[in-house]
């Protein structure tokens, strides 16, 4: 075998999944070292998790400077590419069909590090990354509160003096719990391994209790959220059996065409920045499974600000952000562009990342994962065995699964799901989630309709010039009805459409009203779901009592945008992995606010 680069750890070998800390980012070489190395090892980990530390965000020619070996050039040209748009804050990317996940943490390198909950299998450690002398002693200590036993260190860049056996690193090392394994003068390196005289603390208190190892796990839902969950969970290992009482894609996530944008406020909110995490993981979705320009486009997404100091960028929006969100006015894509008049740079935003996409074409996608069957059945409730199993039933009381782990992710239906399981923790209200109907209109595209190039949004939406059939199709909407879960066709709703169009662009209105008057335009309707804060559920609802029971709903309208990142957290919180988010945000998401907001 060719000899492995810098970056490999051979105790990965017998390992699932291996978890991986860089202390200091730098360039990208060291995990593209790192990754090449878990390329060329056959004896490979099937997931491979690399966090890294960086105090600023790389650019892109920088990350492709220092790379000379040829294996490198295209690893370093694919970080490149996805380390686009990248602010303070957490930021997960995703490497070989999601078996290499990297996760950056940008911001003061200890500070972003104490806040997360990780234990890793290795690490590496510049010394350089550590404080002025004297100082030392904590950095190692918080070091060592990211070990397990049997942690594998490498500190590069100690004086040959205090590599020796008696010297300062070595000292402190040994002082932290580490034992020292190599170091001399020949190297430039000290390796050690975490080995504690005593029993040491573990960081994963406040993290959802989950299963040891991958086994056999019910998804109730084909939508985006249990398509999503299955697919996560399946990459891991599990035998994922997906329910669904009408098949795929056929609720809230039957859209002919979905609408991602991020969500933009002046304070720059949680909303705002899970929706940019959001939107990174399910463009890198479409990207890998999808067809360019027949499921999905990144084209760009207009937002008319209709309401003076709604929407707006926060202050000091940093040249990185522009990637996703900048003013109308600034934004180069839209130069010269047909379709804008001048009076609205002012109040407009410019989404250079914003996309249509099908998402019934992305949940065939996620669902055809080795590991996923699919069955089309009607789960109606669950049940424990005497022998702790799960087991879902049909509405006749018949087995339908039997399994180690349940992830309800069937929207608002997952009350009637639950209900048997919680009547005293229920309650008369169960757990407040609301059902919101949805009717869009649409049809394919005739001449002379005044359509901008790109898709608009800000009072409703219009997603036009998008692949339906040999040809091209518009659509307009959605409604918005609180607990209405009616999916009969309406033409109050399609009148509401046209008129939510007429304010956000006028003249696309006009060239549409014929075909509103003459009944040739077409609909669907659907129920999405969310909860009081309008943020995600995601996690176990009740993990003393009912432990195995997860849920994944809530998503609102942006289901295409919370579904890849969402499926991840879960698969991160049973997993024990580093988090695709900050850990407040993560925390604020957690399924179990629910039973504490009774």
């Amino acid at each position: 075998m060719t000899p492995a680069p810098a970056g490999l750890h051979p105790g990965w070998r017998p390992e699932r999944a291996w978890q991986h800390l860089q202390t200091d980012f730098g360039r990208g070489l060291g995990f593209l070292n790192t990754w090449a190395a878990w390329r060329q090892d056959e004896a490979r980990p099937g997931l491979l998790h690399v966090v890294a530390l960086l105090a600023t965000v790389p650019h892109a020619p920088d990350l492709l400077s220092q790379v000379h070996a040829p294996t490198l050039g295209p690893l370093a040209t694919e970080l490149a590419m996805q380390c686009r748009g990248l602010l303070p804050g957490v930021h997960r990317l995703s490497f070989e069909a999601g078996q290499v996940l990297l996760t950056l943490l940008v911001g003061q390198p200890w500070t972003v590090l104490r806040e997360q909950e990780l234990q890793f299998d290795s690490i590496d450690a510049e010394a350089a990354c550590a404080p002025e002398e004297g100082h030392t002693r904590p950095w190692l200590q918080q070091l060592a509160r990211c070990c397990k036993r049997g942690t594998q260190l490498r500190l590069s860049g100690p004086s040959a003096s205090e590599r020796r056996a008696g010297g300062t690193w070595s000292e402190q090392l040994q002082a932290c719990g580490f034992r020292i394994v190599s170091g001399g003068h020949e190297t430039a390196t000290l390796q050690a391994e975490f080995a504690p005289a005593w029993q040491a603390r573990t960081r994963h208190a406040s993290r959802p209790k989950g299963l040891p190892t991958p086994g056999r796990c019910t998804v109730i839902g084909a939508g985006l959220a249990g398509a999503a969950c299955a697919a996560s969970l399946a990459r891991r290992g599990w035998q994922v059996t997906v329910l669904d009482r009408q098949g795929p894609a056929a609720g809230a996530s039957g859209l002919p065409v979905g609408l991602m944008a991020p969500h933009v406020s002046p304070d720059d909110s949680p909303l705002s920045r899970l929706s940019r995490a959001g939107l990174r993981a399910t463009l890198h979705q479409a990207r890998l499974h999808l067809q360019q320009g027949q499921d999905w486009a990144a084209t760009g997404v207009l937002q008319r600000r209709l309401t003076p100091g709604a929407g707006a960028l926060p202050q000091n929006w940093p040249e990185a952000g522009k990637h996703w969100s900048e003013p109308a006015s600034t934004a180069s894509a839209l130069h010269d562009a047909p379709g804008l008049p001048g009076d609205w740079s002012a109040q407009a935003l410019w989404h250079a990342s914003g996309a249509w996409i099908k998402p019934s074409r992305l949940i065939a996608a996620w669902l055809a994962q080795p590991g996923i069957s699919l069955h089309t059945c009607h789960a109606s409730s669950l049940r424990r065995s005497p022998q702790g199993l799960w087991q879902v039933l049909d509405a006749a009381g018949q087995l339908l699964s039997g399994c180690d782990m349940v992830v309800v992710a069937n929207a608002h239906q997952a009350e009637a799901v639950l209900q048997g399981l919680l009547p005293d923790l229920l309650g008369e209200h169960g757990l407040g989630l609301q059902a919101i109907r949805g009717q869009v209109s649409w049809a394919m595209q005739a001449e002379g309709e005044q359509l901008p190039p790109w898709p608009v949004n800000g009072h409703g939406s219009l997603v036009p010039h998008f692949a339906q059939g040999a040809g091209s199709a518009w659509l307009l909407g959605a409604t918005f009805e609180r607990d209405d879960t009616d999916c009969a066709l309406r033409p109050a709703s399609h009148a509401a459409n046209l008129e939510k169009l007429r304010a956000l662009l006028p003249h696309s209105a006009a060239s549409l009203e014929a075909r509103f008057a003459a009944g040739l335009v077409q609909g669907w309707a659907g129920v999405r779901c969310a909860w009081r804060d309008h943020l995600p559920v995601v996690g176990p609802l009740a993990p003393e009592q009912l432990p195995g029971l997860w849920l994944c709903t809530a998503f609102g309208s942006r289901g295409l945008s919370y579904s890849a990142l969402c499926a991840e957290l879960l698969a991160a919180w049973l997993h024990g992995e580093p988090l695709p988010l900050e850990p407040r945000l993560a925390h604020a998401l957690r399924a179990s606010r629910l039973m504490q907001a009774r």
